[in-house]
């Protein structure tokens, strides 16, 4: 018995997690010894679906079968087409699955089920080696698609559940081919006993529960109904589902939960654990909030640097900066109350401070004007409004001019700095922040439009206590992104200092370091910055100025930079002018034994060197100053390879182009 050979053809696209079926599919069965079948992991070929009178040709495009084996193949009278019948021997040995396991169809443990494979010529049995994923093989080669399937054997899309489905009888659908198929069953339920969410506290609750599976979630019960701040480790958790797998109204990461209900709990930072630690807090409502200490109305912002856009869904608010280094005091419905930091302060639920004002204008961030500041709490509606404070355009900062230090007030992650530039383009810059004292930090420079700092007009990047280059007698505003550390310190200090220097020292290129001979003079621009990691750029006529030498003929050009203004000294770049790299047009037989090769002039070109090769190594077989050349005298039956370079004569000595591109004939 031949070989079989048969082609696997996907019928649709892969829909989110879940797979469709297939049209068509090899069929692989364990046989006598005197049979054989191929795996068809290696003869998928194609995601269209492939008609019936395609086959033939679709085989004949198979590299791996030779045209003898697939006559043969087509021939053969006992071909498999595929089963007509797929039966379920044995279930998975994963059963059942507890709720928050299974978020697809991708996500089944397939291992052990026993499937019985069945046409007109045999039947045999295959099991699941591995989990299903895009495509999944049984243990004799065959591969399949599938989906899920609800109790009445509808397909389950993802929308037709949260995020996890529910407790129930599910199947899953494992796809041969068009109708030819098997569902198996899938069980998902709640565990019978969940730990109890104890009180430890005064309205402090607590758990242990088990990490299930493969998945970062865990169960647990309140004992008490209320609404609850889950708190696990630094954050709260990414998901809460009830029993029925819908997810848990919540608020900022505050629950409402009730006693005796089981809950799913999920949060990646139980990952790799075999326990969960489970701890809320009843939390109480805000009832107030009230200013603590002087939150002076002749405090100035100004726009755009205090402002921020996102953080909030209504449009007209628009977050903004702390220059009051206030607190605000929190009370809440049950009697208590707290004092936080109204610059980065989180109240005792996690909810952290906002600030921000109304602002409907048509530019993207509030005029200048006077404006109400509004200070609250995420999630709550309960806030603080300081009224008429005053909004200045950036230009009214207190700016450095050429030299100097002040002192920054930080009221969001980025700190800015206005700075006027006088006669020197030079400058070393340096700000006290903790991340920036590694030197390695970037410090951002924007430009100034209209008065206002230009978040578009981004103009380069300067690393703490490093110089960068500026142009003189300019507005600029350097701006630090604090991340992390901006709660650290209220203000801040920053240094400007002007700096002479070699250019010497600066940092210069070319776009090329090569260019082509053209009889006229070269002169590449140069781009020359304060140093090999400076992202700031030294300006030419204000810096330094460019002469050439030797720039017209084939060889090595000089370019001399010479430093101007704050730069002395003077700095040399080399590069070359070559002849533009000869091409051959034609290497064609002559006569009985001749080969002839044409090429096209090259400016400015003396001559042109052939060289040849029939074997491993080249040779030099003429040289010419024509344009073409005649070989001569050679073997029948043998392939010649040519190339050529052009040359031209300079102070005595040729000046070489690059070879040209390979071309051979056969004599």
């Amino acid at each position: 018995m031949k070989k079989k050979v048969l082609t696997v053809i996907l019928s649709a696209a892969l829909v989110s997690t879940f797979f469709v079926p297939v049209s068509g599919a090899e069929f692989t069965c364990p046989e006598p010894a005197t049979e054989s079948f191929s795996d068809s992991t290696d003869k998928v070929t194609d995601s269209k679906t492939l008609q019936p009178e395609e086959k033939s040709s679709e085989l004949s495009e198979n590299p791996d079968v030779s045209s003898n084996e697939q006559s043969a193949a087509l021939d053969d009278e006992d071909e498999v087409i595929g089963p007509d019948k797929l039966e379920l021997v044995k279930g998975p040995d994963k059963s059942p699955y507890l709720l928050g396991s299974i978020t697809g169809i991708n996500t089944i443990d397939l291992t052990g089920l026993i499937l019985k494979l069945s046409d007109d010529t045999k039947t045999c049995e295959a099991t699941m080696d591995e989990c299903l994923s895009d495509w999944m093989a049984d243990s004799i080669g065959n591969l399949y698609t599938g989906s899920l399937l609800d109790s009445n054997f509808k397909q389950i899309t993802d929308n037709d559940y949260d995020v996890y489905l529910g407790p129930g009888e599910y199947y899953a659908l494992i796809d041969y081919s068009e109708g030819v198929d098997v569902k198996v069953p899938i069980s998902i339920r709640v565990p019978d006993e969940t730990p109890v969410l104890t009180k430890t506290g005064p309205d402090r609750y607590e758990a242990t529960s088990k990490i299930w599976d493969r998945s970062a979630y865990g169960f647990f019960t309140p004992e008490t109904t209320g609404s609850y701040a889950i708190l696990s480790g630094e954050d709260h958790p990414a998901f809460l589902f009830d029993e029925s797998g819908k997810n848990v109204s919540e608020q900022n990461g505050v629950f409402d939960l009730q006693a005796g209900h089981k809950y799913t709990i999920l949060n990646t930072e139980f990952f790799s654990e075999t326990e969960a630690h489970i701890s809320a807090e009843l939390a109480y409502n805000i009832a107030s909030i009230e200013p603590v200490g002087d939150f002076s109305q002749k405090t100035t912002y100004y726009t755009p640097v205090d402002f921020n856009r996102g953080g909030f869904t209504a449009k007209e608010k628009v977050g903004i900066g702390e220059r009051w280094n206030g607190k605000i005091k929190i009370n809440y419905v049950n009697g208590e109350s707290e004092i936080i930091s109204s610059r980065n302060g989180k109240n005792k639920y996690g909810m952290s401070v906002q600030r921000y004002v109304i602002y409907n204008g048509k530019s993207e961030y509030p005029d200048a004007g006077t404006y109400d500041v509004h200070i609250g709490i995420q999630g709550s509606d309960k806030e603080t409004v300081i009224k008429n404070v005053s909004v200045k355009k950036s230009s009214a900062m207190p700016t450095i001019n050429n030299s100097g230090t002040k002192s920054l007030s930080v009221g969001r992650r980025e700190v800015c700095a206005r700075i006027k530039t006088g006669k020197s383009t030079r400058y070393v810059v340096s700000g006290d922040f903790q991340q920036y004292n590694s030197q390695r930090a970037g410090i951002s420079i924007y430009t100034e439009r209209n008065g206002i700092l230009d978040w578009n007009g981004y103009f380069g990047y300067v690393q703490n206590r490093k110089a960068c280059s500026l142009k003189p007698n300019t507005v600029y505003y350097l701006v630090f992104n604090l991340y992390d550390t901006w709660a650290e310190k209220d203000s801040v200090s920053f240094t400007l200092k002007p700096q002479s220097a070699s250019i010497s020292k600066c940092a210069a290129r070319m776009k090329d370091s090569a260019y082509t001979y053209t009889g006229k003079a070269i002169t590449p621009s140069v781009d020359v910055s304060v140093d090999s990691a400076s992202g700031t750029y030294l300006f030419k006529d204000i810096d330094y100025t460019l002469t050439y030498k030797n720039n017209i003929n084939v060889g090595t050009a000089t370019v001399i930079i010479k430093g101007k203004g704050t730069y002395s000294g003077s700095l040399k770049l080399n590069f070359k002018i070559q002849l533009r790299k000869p091409v051959l047009k034609s290497v064609k037989k002559s006569g009985s034994t001749d080969v002839k090769l044409t090429w096209k002039k090259t400016t400015g070109a003396t001559g042109y060197e052939i060289y040849r090769t029939s074997g491993n190594s080249w040779k030099k077989i003429a040289s010419v100053n024509s344009t073409s050349y005649t070989d001569k005298k050679l073997e029948k039956g043998t392939l010649y390879k040519y190339k050529i370079r052009a040359y031209k004569n300079v102070n005595g000595k040729k000046q070489y182009s690059e070879y040209s591109p390979q071309k051979s004939v056969k004599r």
